[in-house]
């Protein structure tokens, strides 16, 4: 999932490029929620070339004269519900526990859950809701710090966590 468009344009040409079909996978547009159920948010609305960290922006005086545009909320738990997901990837600017929290019922569906993260405190959140679900964890580069990467040491500002799910090894 992904809600600014000319990612979730490079998001659907990379497919193409490397020879996969896109209609054969869910590739979805939009803000990944667990709770809301349709409708649309503000968006942060950033030159899509140099920012990468672009998010929903909360309600607050301040809010309305971020330069925003509104795209889909897509409901991940009516989505992932009855189906099998290989991978649920996820970029979500620090509500990565949040969603994941609320889809914990459909978890079980998804293979591999990959995700990046932004803060200590949703790192230690995550650890402990996986800890209670079927997945083991095969990958986990804290963010805001120097880890081993492939046997360099590389500093991280986010970090990435990988999660296989033990019934699919």
């Amino acid at each position: 999932i992904e809600a600014d468009k000319t990612h979730y344009g490079w998001m659907v040409q990379h497919f193409v490029d490397n020879q996969i079909d896109p209609q054969h996978h869910c590739l979805l547009f939009g803000a990944a929620s667990g709770d809301k159920q349709d409708g649309a948010v503000r968006f942060a609305k950033e030159n899509p070339y140099t920012s990468y960290g672009q998010s929903i922006i909360q309600r607050s005086l301040l809010s309305w004269r971020v330069p925003h545009t509104f795209v889909p909320v897509v409901n991940m738990i009516q989505v992932i519900d009855d189906t099998k997901f290989d991978l649920l990837d996820l970029d979500i600017q620090g509500e990565e526990y949040k969603l994941l929290n609320s889809m914990r019922k459909v978890l079980p569906n998804v293979k591999c859950i990959h995700i990046e993260t932004h803060n200590p405190v949703v790192e230690k959140q995550l650890d402990g809701l996986v800890a209670e679900l079927p997945f083991l964890e095969i990958r986990a580069y804290p963010s805001h710090q120097v880890n081993m990467v492939c046997s360099q040491q590389i500093y991280c500002q986010g970090g990435l966590r990988t999660w296989l799910n033990k019934e699919y090894l």
